[in-house]
């Protein structure tokens, strides 16, 4: 009888290890796969950012290049930019 307790003992700490195993290293997996999430999402926003930006900047610089004031608003903020080499030629 003692022998088959010892026997159940050693099989239960054994399912409870590999029980607390995989566990781990399923919370460890999960917790992982938010990381990369989290920096692929991160990534995208910085990349649409950046691109936007570079738009915003190639946008200005037509509207510049045709020697016309141009409003530039943010919110209730806004004023008339013109390139100040036309400007110039305007004055002359």
């Amino acid at each position: 009888m003692k022998k088959l307790y010892f026997l159940s003992q050693s099989v239960i700490a054994k399912v409870l290890l590999a029980i607390w195993i995989a566990f781990s290293v399923i919370y460890i997996a999960n917790d992982l796969w938010q990381n990369f999430k989290q920096d692929e999402l991160v990534r995208v926003v910085n990349e649409a950012y950046n691109k936007a930006q570079a738009e915003l900047v190639v946008q200005l610089i037509q509207q510049a290049q045709t020697c016309e004031k141009f409003p530039i608003f943010i919110g209730e903020n806004s004023v008339e930019l013109i390139k100040a080499d036309c400007e110039e030629q305007t004055m002359e």
